[in-house]
């Protein structure tokens, strides 16, 4: 059983079921991109990412189920984006994984800064890390699109705002 202040505790949970959606999300839209590109090299970097998100879910129910809580249920936050796959622009998916993996950073900070012992405290650094690197991956496929448009796509009129602002509630 995990040892936490309870008074950290409902927060730890808050955070750590945050933690979850995000990772559910990206692994989503990361499979769902996989699914779309042509290009090999990204492609298969796309479904890395989500591979990697869907191991993480895993490691962060592990967590949930130490701090005492088993009857968590993922809520499916794309089922609330009402996008047709053919709407999907790669800049669109491009800035909603970088939203989604800002907000699991800064979820990661936080689980980090709730943990006395070093061995919690390093799972979630880790985390961050991981995420940084996803986010420095992101913003270099974005510097080879063309952002001379001027046009917002679908997703970051609607997917954005609907889906990333619900991480973390």
């Amino acid at each position: 059983m995990l040892r936490i202040n309870n008074g950290l505790k409902d927060e730890f949970i808050n955070q750590l079921e945050s933690a979850i959606d995000a990772e559910s999300t990206l692994s989503n839209c990361y499979n769902h991109l996989f699914s779309m590109i042509n290009n090999g090299k990204i492609r298969s970097e796309f479904k890395k990412l989500s591979d990697v998100a869907a191991d993480n879910i895993k490691i962060l129910n592990d967590s949930l189920r130490d701090a005492g809580v088993n009857n968590f249920v993922l809520e499916n936050k794309c089922k609330y984006c009402k996008i047709n796959p053919e709407s999907f622009s790669l800049i669109g998916a491009i800035n909603l994984g970088l939203e989604i993996t800002n907000a699991g950073i800064k979820i990661y900070k936080k689980l980090s800064e709730l943990f006395p012992d070093a061995e919690s405290k390093n799972l979630f650094k880790n985390l961050v890390k991981e995420k940084t690197n996803q986010q420095n991956f992101l913003k270099k496929e974005s510097e080879f699109l063309d952002k001379d448009t001027e046009a917002k796509s679908v997703i970051d009129l609607h997917c954005i705002p609907t889906i990333a602002s619900r991480l973390g509630k």
